[in-house]
């Protein structure tokens, strides 16, 4: 369990919640914490040109799920700094679980769903359930 990670997506439902925007400002600092922390302690499962490689690809599907799908791009960065602390593994549940919430706020008659807010509710209850070993 990263604390800089709840501490991020606090804020950033926070954020979420109040204004229905994602500050590219908080996922970029989030995201260069967790390399430099994993670079400093010597973690860091991936080369330079690993991560150059992911960057460009990740900025393609950016832009093309922006181009084609409009799918808000706060949101595909949030989602890349949850896989980027917790793992494909565990970031699926955190993933899966935010999107279960989404669908209940929507059942209650909302319209817009805040992301970041049910990333952070997801988290909370992925931590929950892998503490009780449901998970």
């Amino acid at each position: 369990m990263d604390i800089s990670l709840i501490i991020n997506l606090f804020i950033l439902g926070i954020m979420d919640l109040k204004y229905f925007r994602i500050p590219n400002v908080m996922i970029i600092y989030g995201i260069f914490y967790k390399i430099i922390k994993d670079y400093i302690i010597g973690t860091i499962p991936f080369s330079v040109n690993e991560v150059i490689i992911f960057l460009g690809i990740f900025i393609g599907i950016i832009f093309i799920l922006n181009k084609f799908i409009r799918v808000p791009s706060g949101d595909i960065k949030l989602f890349l700094m949850v896989f980027l602390y917790l793992g494909v593994d565990k970031g699926l549940y955190v993933i899966f679980l935010s999107m279960v919430f989404s669908f209940v706020f929507l059942a209650v008659g909302n319209r817009k769903v805040p992301i970041a807010t049910m990333t952070f509710i997801g988290y909370i209850t992925y931590l929950f359930l892998n503490f009780r070993g449901i998970i």
